[in-house]
């Protein structure tokens, strides 16, 4: 035994592990270079993760969202709470670009190579992952989808050789057993590795190393942690899992084996043109290769990778009621992100094919090569619709200020919208007088001309004339309501600019039900996006009523946000396109 060696191999090992993690990250990041050049919050990383970490403080880190627990994602949310504003979308990103970028390379680790022997096809492997893997636009670089690639860390934990780990220092190993929980309990399709964690528990029973042990036991702790919490908040939900044929097979084929071989393009081609045929010629070739594979790779290994192709995608069917294919059409839509973890498996068996001919020369260039147009296809993320983040950033570094509610979206846009409350109790006002537009109640003989709405953007909740029958009507209106048939029913409604012919006034219908709490009917100006302020609703009276609203005459066009965010009885609120002032 030769302990200076062993250190010496281990620094060179984390030196090229280090190198390829830095060179996926700049791959990661010419994918999608917008993440870093003009960063934004992604959907869930500001509406939710970042919201909450502003509001709730450290309790936010552990409150589940859509049924899950999200640890890292939100310790990553309220670490950037504590940097300047402007940088927190930059900060947030960059972390997500790091962690995938590592989860990726992690493979390439001496410590696979019982998986494959090749360090190259090892390395090629992770590139593939890196840049062959479809991404749609929601995947790269995005703390939302971060935990997509740390299943990749969980797997490579349950991966671990037993022999390997009893030689191990038992501060790595606790290192390891912990950022393993952290991952089951931060990403809900690592119950996938579920089934490996307790293989590796069963045959550490026998071992008096506890350090054997202590992995999947972290694993499966992270896990039942995890499922715990989703069982709780999904019981009742009543939905039904989506049909699994021909739902599963398809899914496997077109959106995770096709298009990382072929790219988004191609296999979008062959499931609009051919979809029945592609499938057949497709499944013949897997199913002839399967058998070479069942002939020349360990049974654990083709069952593990198999399990790890199948597995999220099954439960994304069961538990999320996704449904990608019918027996006529591929489905098209995002959703990338359940394929990450199939695909990179499916590479991974390319691989392990391809290592157990051991004298063949050009291995690497055989791994690669069936992969270009998937390369070629999926490696450019189209950049995210600019939502002016510096403006928003200003508007939360007034919040912070004031306590004044503030909203805005943020990408992929409406309906993800940041939503930060107003401090103050709901019957007053936390921003003085200049939080409620001047506006008095008109009878309809003060009331212009229509102002025509070219477009509403409207949450599921809002419909047209989607109020209760007890608040009357107004004939000839357009009208839209939050009621449609349930108090429980909330969302937002937004209308798209309109000219105000800068009269400084415009007359708005709006009704409400008996209660007001939660709801708000706010005047953007369109050009700077600054919030005018709310219409004051009369509580006594909810009646349709037409409301003359005043502002600058400098600002030459508006927009209407209507805002539901109550669930009890009473809570709605409708209004109509706006009409000129006499």
């Amino acid at each position: 035994m030769n302990p200076s060696g062993d250190a010496g191999s281990a620094r060179a090992s984390s030196g090229q592990f280090l190198a390829l993690a830095s060179a996926l990250l700049v791959v990661l990041a010419l994918r999608r270079p917008d993440a870093l050049l003009n960063p934004q919050f992604w959907a869930e990383d500001g509406t939710v993760y970042f919201a909450q970490a502003l509001i709730g403080g450290p309790a936010s880190v552990f409150l589940p969202h859509a049924g899950c627990l999200w640890i890292l994602p939100r310790m990553v949310a309220l670490a950037a709470t504590l940097l300047p504003v402007l940088w927190a979308p930059f900060a947030l990103n960059l972390i997500a670009l790091t962690a995938a970028a590592g989860c990726c390379a992690l493979f390439s680790l001496p410590a696979y190579r019982h998986l494959v022997r090749s360090d190259s096809l090892r390395v090629g492997s992770c590139v593939l992952f890196a840049a062959a893997v479809s991404a749609g636009g929601e995947l790269i670089g995005t703390v939302a989808n971060m935990p997509w690639y740390l299943a990749l860390a969980a797997v490579g934990a349950a991966a671990l050789r037993s022999e390997s780990v009893a030689e191990m220092r038992g501060r790595k190993v606790v290192w390891i057993a912990g950022g393993a929980a952290l991952c089951a309990v931060s990403s809900p399709v690592v119950a996938v590795v579920a089934p490996l964690a307790m293989w590796q528990a069963y045959r550490a029973i026998g071992q008096r190393n506890w350090k054997t042990r202590a992995i999947p036991a972290a694993l499966l702790g992270g896990i039942l942690i995890q499922g715990l919490v989703d069982v709780k908040l999904v019981a009742g939900a009543g939905h039904a899992a989506a049909p699994l044929l021909p739902n599963l097979p398809l899914a496997l084929l077109f959106p995770c084996i096709l298009r990382t071989i072929l790219g988004e393009g191609l296999a979008k081609f062959l499931a609009d043109r051919c979809m029945w045929p592609a499938a057949i010629g497709a499944s013949l070739l897997i199913a002839a290769w399967l058998v070479i594979l069942f002939r020349r790779l360990r049974l654990s290994i083709l069952l593990s990778a198999l399990l790890l192709t199948v597995g999220p995608v099954a439960l994304a069917i069961a538990g999320r009621h996704l449904v990608w294919a019918t027996w006529t059409r591929i489905l098209s839509g995002n959703g990338q992100r359940y394929f990450l973890l199939p695909a990179c498996a499916f590479i991974f068996l390319a691989a392990a094919c391809i290592d157990t001919f051991p004298g063949f020369r050009y291995s690497l260039a055989a791994l690669l090569l069936p992969f270009a147009l998937g390369v070629a296809g999926n490696f450019r993320v189209p950049p995210y619709p600019d939502l002016d983040w510096p403006k928003q950033a200003y508007r939360i570094r007034q919040w912070l200020a004031s306590g004044c509610e503030v909203s805005f979206p943020v990408p992929p846009g409406l309906p993800w919208v940041v939503r930060l409350p107003s401090l103050a109790p709901p019957d007053e006002n936390p921003c003085g007088s200049s939080l409620w537009l001047p506006s008095k109640a008109v009878d309809r003989g003060q009331v212009g001309p229509a102002i025509h709405i070219s477009e509403w953007n409207a949450d599921p909740a809002w419909t047209r004339d989607g109020f209760h029958p007890s608040v009357g009507t107004l004939s000839g209106e357009t009208l839209y309501g939050s009621y449609s048939g349930s108090d429980a029913n909330a969302g937002m409604l937004t209308s798209a600019p309109f000219e105000t012919g800068r009269r400084g006034c415009i007359a708005l219908p709006i009704a409400h039900g008996p209660s007001t709490v939660g709801q708000s009917v706010r005047l953007i100006a369109a050009d700077s996006g600054a919030d005018l302020g709310r219409i004051r609703l009369d509580p006594n009276n909810g009646n349709w009523q037409y409301w003359a609203i005043y502002f600058s005459p400098d600002i030459a066009k508006l927009r209407i946000l209507a805002d539901d965010r109550g669930g009890q009885f009473g809570q709605w609120v409708a209004v109509g396109e706006p009409h000129a002032c006499r």
